[in-house]
């Protein structure tokens, strides 16, 4: 299992609040994310479809986008803010965790005028590509992990796959406390943004994260199935200028700050 950065998603409102809680959410950003003279920005909320994709499959391709990234170029791996554009493309852009605690990691990013942006607040990512269980990966069998879509017990009625899902949404209904906010104004019920990836591939390149990640080489090719689960959330495009996201969780282990300078539309 790969964390790279309770409640289900259910149909909530998409809002924020400020610090303060003193301003209600249609005087900041109403539910749909359409933008008013006083919000430069918006979230798409829980059980919303942008671009014709659910949060869960947006999120398959978030790990995807994530894990073909050679090691030297990972924006997962970044403190700087240098990778951000690696392997960008579309109307959404993908917003990096990072893999372990400690002070906060502050990346400095430009970007296209009228991206969406999706950020992992916390996941966990596992699979045949996280050496989970053995699935389609090049790897030889790994003697002490079953086929993922073995059917084991004694009555053949529970799959590996299952089990290794059950025990990633165990850990993930009670995650640390988790905290977004942009530009100072903080996302409400942010435990409303859960999303369960459906079963995806990967492709690894040479020189790829899980061989950095296990200390062990991983050969380049398609791995698979893999999955997530986590809390998610999709930001509206923001407006051209400088905009601050942060988010992290309680526990220390995500903490990410993005100073974003948003271009002008041409």
């Amino acid at each position: 299992m790969t964390i790279a950065s309770v409640h289900p998603a259910g149909a909530q409102a998409a809002s924020f609040a400020t610090q303060d809680a003193t301003a209600s959410a249609d005087e900041i950003c109403d539910s749909t994310g359409a933008h008013h003279a006083q919000c430069a920005f918006g979230v798409y909320p829980p059980g919303s479809k942008p671009f014709g994709l659910t949060y869960g499959e947006w999120t398959a391709r978030w790990w995807q986008w994530l894990f073909s990234i050679p090691t030297p170029r990972n924006p997962n791996l970044d403190s700087t803010g240098k990778n951000c554009n690696e392997g960008q493309a579309g109307h959404v852009w993908f917003l990096a965790g990072r893999f372990q605690g400690g002070p906060p990691t502050e990346r400095a990013c430009t970007i296209p005028a009228a991206k969406s942006l999706l950020l992992p607040i916390v996941n966990i990512g596992f699979g045949d590509g996280q050496n989970d269980c053995n699935g389609i990966g090049p790897l030889p069998p790994d003697p002490n992990l079953q086929p993922c879509d073995e059917i084991v017990g004694p009555l053949r009625q529970a799959g590996v796959w299952a089990t290794v899902t059950a025990g990633v949404v165990t850990a993930e209904n009670n995650p640390p406390a988790l905290e977004l906010t942009v530009d100072g104004i903080e996302l409400v019920s942010p435990l409303g943004y859960r999303a369960l990836a459906p079963r995806f591939h990967i492709r690894l390149p040479q020189d790829n994260l899980m061989t950095y990640l296990f200390g062990a080489r991983r050969p380049a090719g398609i791995y698979g199935p893999d999955g997530s689960d986590g809390y998610w959330v999709m930001l509206t495009p923001l407006s051209p200028g400088h905009h601050t996201v942060h988010f992290r969780t309680g526990d220390g282990f995500q903490d990410i700050i993005y100073e974003l300078t948003v271009e002008q539309e041409e």
